[in-house]
C-alpha cells in the first residue's frame, strides 16, 4: 500500500470501480465515530469530573493524572473537541470538485477513452489547430480495437507543457503496435488542449516489456524510442479480453470468465466458494464507468494446491476507470487465475486497493504492477 493510506479494498466481482469508497473520508468518519462514542461514555459515567482523560489519535481514551476542575469544565472541553473533529471530518469528506478544469493527464485519458469508444469527433475536439483533417484523423483508427496509454507526469508551466507517453494499440488482427513520444498541451480559455504530438513506432507484434515502457517514459521529448518486444501469454490475453467485453457492455460474456462452484462433492476441480456477486449486482457495478483501462505486470505462477487443482497463478494489475461524471478512479491489486475443466484460463478471485491519485502516471502504474500478489492473501 502507499505510505499512510488506509486499506480500502473493493470487491473485484462487483463491477470494479463503482464499489469503492473514499479511503480518506472513510477513515476520518471511522475515527470520529470511535471518538464520539468514547466521549459519550465519559459523560454518562460521570468519570470526567473525577480524573482527566486525553483523546488519542486512534479515537481511544487514555487516563491522565491532571484534574480539569469538575464535570462542567470537562463537558465544555468535550464539546469543543467534538466540534473540532466534526469540522475536520467535513473537510476531509467533501467530494472532489468535478467542475474544476481537468488536469493534463485527465485530458489525455479522456482523449483515448473517446477514441476507444469510437467518439472520434469528441477526441478531435481536444486539439487546438489539429495537424490533419477530421476525416483523416478518424480513419486512422479503423484497424484498432483499443489503445492503452502510459503517461509520464506532466512537465511544464501553468500554461503549457508536455507529457512523455507510450501507447499500446491493440489491433483487430491480434497484433499490438506500440508508440513512444510526447504530447504538447496548453491551457487555452478554461481548460487544457493538445497542441502537438510527436510519436514514433516502438514495436509491432507484441507489446513491449514493462521495463522497456519504464525506460521510454523516463526519456526526454527529444529522445528516439528504442525498439523493444515483450511476451504476451495466456493470462495477459484473458485480462485484455475480459475488459474488452466490459467496455463493450458484454457483461454476460465477461461474467462467464469467472470460475464458480460446480455441483457434487468437493474437491471436484472447481472453487468451493462463489466469489462472483449475483449477475445484476455485477452489471450495476459498472453503471458509472464510461471506460476502463487495465494494466498488468508479470504473471506469477503458483500451480495447484491441495484440494484446489484449478489454481494456476496470480496477475498483478492496475485498473483506471473513466467515469460518466467526468471523474476517474484508480486501483491496484491482483487477480487469482485458475483453469476451467476444458483447460481454458479463468478468474477465481481478486483484491484491489484505491490509488491516492485518480489519474496515476505511467510511473505509478508500473510501480504498482510489481506487487507480490502472495502478500494480499486473496481467498481462492
Amino acid at each position: 500500500m502507499q505510505p499512510g493510506q488506509p486499506k480500502t479494498t473493493i470487491d473485484p466481482v462487483s463491477g470494479g470501480w463503482a464499489s469503492a469508497v473514499s479511503s480518506t473520508s472513510g477513515h476520518c468518519l471511522s475515527v470520529l465515530g470511535r471518538s464520539v462514542r468514547a466521549l459519550a461514555n465519559l459523560i454518562q459515567t460521570g468519570k470526567a469530573g473525577k480524573r482527566g482523560f486525553l483523546l488519542r489519535r486512534d479515537g481511544r481514551t487514555m487516563e491522565h493524572n491532571a484534574t480539569y476542575g469538575g464535570t462542567q469544565n470537562m463537558r465544555k472541553l468535550i464539546l469543543l473537541v467534538m466540534f473540532v473533529l466534526l469540522t475536520a471530518t467535513t473537510i476531509h469528506a467533501q467530494p472532489a470538485d468535478q467542475t474544476a478544469p481537468a488536469a493534463p493527464l485527465a485530458v489525455l485519458y479522456s482523449y483515448y477513452t473517446e477514441i476507444n469508444l469510437g467518439d472520434y469527433l469528441a477526441a478531435y475536439n481536444h486539439w487546438v489547430n489539429p495537424p490533419m483533417t477530421y476525416a483523416r484523423f478518424s480513419s486512422g483508427f479503423t484497424a484498432t480495437t483499443h489503445i492503452v496509454p502510459y503517461f509520464a507526469p506532466f512537465t511544464g508551466t501553468a500554461g503549457a507543457g508536455s507529457v512523455r507517453s507510450v501507447l499500446l494499440g491493440y489491433r483487430a488482427d491480434g497484433l499490438v503496435e506500440s508508440y513512444a513520444g510526447c504530447f504538447n498541451l496548453s491551457y487555452v480559455g478554461a481548460g487544457w488542449y493538445i497542441t502537438g504530438a510527436n510519436l514514433t513506432l516502438l514495436a509491432n507484434g507484441s507489446p513491449p516489456t514493462n521495463a522497456a515502457i519504464s525506460t521510454e517514459l523516463a526519456q526526454s521529448c527529444t529522445a528516439n524510442p528504442a525498439p523493444a518486444l515483450g511476451t504476451y501469454d495466456a493470462a495477459d490475453q484473458l485480462v485484455v479480453n475480459y475488459f474488452d467485453l466490459i467496455n463493450r457492455r458484454s457483461y454476460a460474456s465477461a461474467y462467464s470468465l469467472w470460475l464458480s462452484p460446480q455441483p457434487g462433492p468437493q474437491p471436484n476441480g472447481s472453487p468451493a466458494t462463489e466469489y462472483r456477486r449475483p449477475f445484476d449486482r455485477f452489471v450495476s457495478g459498472y453503471a458509472d464507468t464510461r471506460y476502463g483501462y487495465v494494466y498488468f505486470g508479470d504473471y506469477q505462477f503458483m500451480g495447484a494446491a491441495a484440494g484446489k487443482p484449478y489454481l494456476q497463478g496470480m496477475l498483478p494489475m492496475v485498473l483506471v476507470g473513466d467515469r460518466w461524471d467526468g471523474g476517474f478512479r484508480a486501483f491496484y491489486g491482483c487477480w487469482v487465475i485458475g483453469t476451467f475443466p476444458n483447460g481454458a484460463l479463468g478468474i477465481v478471485n481478486g483484491r484491489f486497493y484505491q490509488f491516492l491519485s485518480d489519474t496515476p502516471s505511467g510511473v505509478d502504474i508500473l510501480s504498482r504492477v510489481n506487487i507480490d500478489c502472495a502478500t494480499l492473501n486473496i481467498p481462492n
